[in-house]
């Protein structure tokens, strides 16, 4: 197709780090079809999120929206307003760098609350664009103010209703947005060929293999992630489980920040570890406890998991958009954890391997808007 096409996101794609590059990754080969070029936040050269922007820069940045963009920044919580300020660089920077230098017939962004700038100028000049939602971010907590979490919520819908067709990964989300008449089509997260491979391996290593240890990975970066995973060893802890289940594994981006939290309880942690070390790790254990309490969008490495023959022990929230999936053994409090588990055999239990979502069906309904 013989169309320009730019993908703006907040990742790197890399099938190989954590989820939400993992799913920019698998979206960037999902939209092959276009030949799309990758423009990162993170390839910018511009101050980072994790500085407060200095008074002359927000204010030069600002001047355009006056007050009202001042409202809509204080929605957010005060220790994510920092990211926010970035992200609406970000969008000028897109908007002065490609917008006004190019022309471009078609966009990609990533969740567009984060760039409502870029948003509102790629409709003023009638370019289609295509929403790629991570997550409903207004549904995940610890980035709003509380007390205004419905305001946020609304004004999230009014960027998403601005983009042509928005692309979910969580069918949740997707029945969400369809009840707000948001045009939206669910592509659920799918490995790339070469962590296909990978996976495949482990799936066969695991036949022959002891199993010992429940492995709980995730990014500690991730709020909600980090808030499940804390609360899950304090259960595991609570309810006993290390004798009766096994003891837990901790693993992944960033969670050797949270040694000061869990160094008292009777866990592994591992913190960040190398492809080569999961891949032994996923290979050994019994299953993969997934626990969340709050969040949007759906897991990836629950996918993972599942292609690797893994079985996931996962709670009712964690487990959405995966419920009853062969494999998967969903309970709803740590009190009632024994009981779903009280099946010795189900360690060594086959798990059919997950097919790819429909590439085809997609593609089509990104044809349609053009």
């Amino acid at each position: 197709m013989n169309k320009k096409c730019i993908y703006f996101t907040r990742f790197m794609p890399d099938a190989n780090k954590d989820g939400g590059s993992r799913r920019a990754a698998q979206l960037r080969n999902a939209f092959s079809f276009l030949s799309p070029r990758i423009s990162s936040a993170l390839s910018l050269n511009l101050p980072t999120k994790s500085n407060t922007p200095s008074k002359s820069f927000k204010s030069k940045l600002f001047n355009s929206f006056k007050e009202k963009k001042i409202d809509k920044q204080n929605l957010w919580h005060e220790t994510f307003r920092p990211s926010i300020d970035f992200f609406n660089l970000v969008s000028q920077e897109w908007i002065i760098s490609v917008l006004e230098k190019e022309s471009i017939h078609i966009a990609l962004i990533d969740d567009p609350i984060y760039f409502e700038p870029l948003v509102l100028e790629l409709r003023k000049k009638m370019i289609p664009t295509i929403a790629l939602a991570h997550n409903i971010e207004s549904l995940v907590p610890g980035q709003m103010t509380p007390e205004k979490q419905k305001d946020l919520f609304m004004y999230e819908l009014s960027i998403l209703n601005r983009c042509n067709l928005v692309v979910t990964i969580s069918r949740e989300d997707t029945a969400i947005l369809n009840n707000f008449g948001i045009n939206t089509f669910f592509f659920p997260y799918y490995p790339d060929e070469e962590n296909l491979l990978r996976l495949n391996k482990i799936r066969l290593q695991r036949k022959n293999n002891p199993k010992q240890g429940i492995l709980i990975l995730g990014s500690a970066g991730n709020r909600p992630t980090a808030t499940g995973m804390i609360a899950a060893i304090k259960n595991w802890e609570k309810y006993d489980l290390n004798r009766s289940i096994g003891k837990l594994i901790v693993a992944g981006y960033n969670t050797e920040n949270l040694r000061d939290q869990i160094s008292q309880y009777n866990i592994e942690l591992l913190g960040s570890v190398s492809p080569q070390k999961l891949d032994q790790l996923l290979g050994d254990v019994k299953a993969c406890l997934c626990y969340q309490e709050s969040g949007s969008g759906a897991l990836t490495r629950i996918t993972d998991m599942l292609i690797a023959g893994v079985p996931v022990i996962a709670n009712t929230h964690a487990a959405r958009s995966y419920y009853n999936l062969p494999g998967i053994f969903e309970f709803f409090s740590f009190a009632n954890i024994k009981n779903v588990l009280q099946d010795e055999g189900l360690w060594e239990r086959e798990i059919p391997i997950m097919l790819p979502p429909d590439q085809y069906a997609l593609e089509s309904a990104i044809k349609n808007l053009l």
